[in-house]
């Protein structure tokens, strides 16, 4: 008896997020059960990983006549053989939690069933019951039927599936069936902790005038299982010669059902793991794509271990206010809440709102209020733990001193400032723009809901995501606006494009979040953490954000403010050139401009390029200019053409200058 992994994710690339166990029944083997005879195609090795990339796919052999041939105990050693080995694959950390699916064919189904009851009574193998999530039976005889005695179904299921069955095997399974249906009828009080999906054949097997496991025999009849047939026989309905076999996709897309909704069951109640849920934000019910972050980030707490690490599990996400990063954290908790024993949400944007957070967890765990009980009470717990620093976008404000010793718990940081993304040990991700379809989706759900748009809407709607620099906030406030206000596509862009400034400074009253800010009033936020907490830099990065908004706001070359000062012949920053009425020496000039560029990079407001220049998202370009009254837009203006000409007459004829 043996578990054998048929395909493993790679552990740095694509790391594994669930198990999958394949079981067969009499007549088969590890194998050729799931083998097509003339393509030779190995559907679980050949056709599943692509589809199900972060899978580790297992198959377990055993000799099934020498299972069902003498007593029922001979079932359950080979029932517990499967969850021994499954043990001993899943004995890391991170795997013991690690989802799993069962796949079972004919008999093989009896097997798992034994197994998962096995695991219900024995607490060595109750972490298998706890991350099993969903179960597929292919052909597997659950009971007898109006044609036959279960004891009669199951010996036709070796007589014609087996070369030539001896009489002992199909003795004991006659003799046996009375305690084997017991085994589902015990069975069934845990089906509700499971997702069933249970397929019937409805070809006989050649030679044959009826089917090996009539419809009725394979089916549980149990209120939450989906009932499947499959034209092909009891044989075939396990072996596919392409991808595109019709039940092969089939049994992929529940795979791929059992893991969208890990936590519920189909039509059950869900099972519940969480204790502690300390989370002060909604979900958007807009939400749309971030698929590849969300993968990101679950992958990365699901199959890094502390042992592989060394330390903590860390993941960052940080970008422009807007981007949505706190919705992705949110998404993540919604989907994943129920793996962990306690899910505690920090407000990372001042000292003072963190060391509230910490009084707050301190209350829920019953520990003394100060912030070392809090993290000596998590770096302690054996229980899986999530900790979410949200808005840490003080450049001044370190994290470290809050963060709970030694290498348990799961942790997320979100933050406007790309330095953070030195706090990770797993992994970090810049939170961007949307891709254009799932800008369009997010609208469009925004403003319909779960009804489907009119016809001929996605053409304003591309428009309008556009517009937006398809910036996720300002789309979901963009379409608050449509739906409150009834006005159509075409009416808002020609309204946007009239309006534009109090549009993005308007906060919706029914948005489908508890976000506080408008589109400009997010980017405001960071200007007034700059202007009180920055001193002269912060007055200097606030002068240099008014020019970038005259600038094209792609690629603009940060050498262009080094040329304007290299006219003077003197250390003195010539006339002209912005903030000589702030700075008069040529080496501080040069300084002031490396720090305000950095200053701004901190909050996303800009993004450094690797040919040394900076860019601006398309909105927070308009923003630029809009935050400014009429007079210092004037002033600007000049000062950003100054500036500009002074550098090209300085880097005349120098090999390095570039026009756009």
């Amino acid at each position: 008896m043996a578990l054998s992994v048929v395909y493993a994710p790679n552990d740095v690339i694509t790391p594994a997020t669930v198990d999958i166990v394949a079981v067969h029944g009499l007549g088969g083997d590890a194998i050729d059960t799931w083998t097509h005879p003339r393509s030779k195609a190995f559907w679980l090795k050949d056709f599943l990983p692509p589809l199900v990339p972060d899978a580790r796919i297992m198959t377990f052999g055993y000799n099934a006549a020498a299972a069902f041939g003498q007593s029922t105990a001979e079932v359950i050693d080979h029932a517990k053989s499967l969850l021994s080995s499954l043990v001993d694959k899943r004995e890391e950390p991170e795997e013991v939690q690690r989802p799993l699916i069962f796949i079972a064919h004919s008999l093989g189904g009896i097997v798992v069933k034994q197994a998962l009851l096995q695991a219900r009574l024995e607490p060595l193998y109750e972490s298998i019951k706890e991350a099993t999530l969903g179960l597929i039976f292919l052909g597997t005889p659950h009971r007898g039927s109006d044609k036959a005695t279960y004891g009669k179904v199951l010996a036709n299921v070796a007589q014609f599936v087996s070369h030539r069955p001896p009489a002992r095997l199909l003795t004991a399974l006659q003799t046996n069936s009375d305690v084997l249906l017991r085994l589902t009828s015990d069975f069934k009080f845990q089906l509700p902790d499971y997702q069933v999906y249970s397929f019937y054949e409805q070809r006989p097997m050649k030679g044959l005038s009826s089917l090996i496991v009539e419809k009725y025999s394979a089916l549980l009849e149990v209120a939450h299982e989906e009932q499947i047939p499959v034209d092909a026989d009891h044989s075939a309905m396990c072996k596919f010669d392409i991808e595109e076999d019709p039940t092969f996709e089939k049994v992929y897309k529940r795979v791929k059902r059992i893991r969208k909704d890990p936590q519920t069951v189909t039509g059950g109640n869900p099972r519940f793991k969480n204790t502690h849920f300390d989370v002060p934000h909604l979900l958007s019910p807009a939400f749309t794509g971030r698929d590849e972050d969300l993968r990101c980030l679950t992958a990365s707490f699901a199959a890094r271990s502390p042992s592989q690490t060394g330390s903590q599990r860390r993941f960052v996400f940080f970008g422009l206010g807007g981007s949505g990063k706190t919705q992705i954290c949110l998404k993540y908790i919604q989907d994943q809440r129920e793996r962990y024993w306690g899910i505690f949400w920090v407000d990372a944007s001042t000292d003072e709102y963190i060391q509230r957070s910490f009084a707050q967890f301190a209350r829920i765990l019953q520990v003394d209020e100060n912030i070392d009980s809090v993290k000596r009470k998590l770096a302690n717990s054996a229980e899986a733990w999530l900790l979410v620093f949200d808005n840490a976008d003080d450049p001044n404000l370190g994290l470290a001193p809050y963060l709970p010793a030694g290498n348990r718990g799961d942790i997320i940081i979100t933050s406007r400032n790309p330095q953070c993304q030195h706090y990770n040990t797993v992994g970090y991700r810049e939170v961007g723009q949307l891709p254009l379809p799932d800008s369009i989706s997010l609208l469009d759900k925004t403003i319909y809901g779960t009804e489907n748009p009119p016809e001929g809407a996605t053409d304003t709607s591309k428009k309008i995501v556009e517009a937006l620099g398809r910036l996720a906030l300002a789309i979901v406030q963009a379409g608050a606006f449509i739906r409150e206000t009834a006005c159509s596509h075409r009416e808002y862009l020609e309204i946007y494009q009239r309006r534009q400034k109090d549009l993005l400074l308007r906060h919706p009253t029914h948005a489908g979040t508890d976000y506080q800010y408008s589109v400009y009033a997010t980017w405001q936020v960071s200007v007034d953490m700059i202007a009180s907490r920055h001193g002269r830099v912060g007055d200097h990065t606030l002068r240099l954000l008014d020019l970038l908004g005259f600038y094209h706001r792609d690629q603009i070359p940060i050498q262009m403010f080094y040329y304007a000062g290299d006219q003077s012949r003197t250390a003195r920053v010539p006339e002209g050139v912005p903030w000589r009425d702030m700075i008069s020496d040529l080496s501080d000039y040069r300084q002031a401009v490396r720090a305000s560029m950095s200053l701004l990079a901190s909050f996303s407001l800009i993004t450094r390029n690797a040919d040394s220049s900076v860019s601006l998202h398309l909105l927070v370009h308009e923003w630029c200019r809009d935050r400014q009254s009429d007079e210092e837009r004037q002033v600007n203006y000049r000062r950003a053409v100054s500036l500009l000409a002074r550098s090209v007459k300085s880097s005349f004829g120098c090999r390095m200058r570039r026009t756009r």
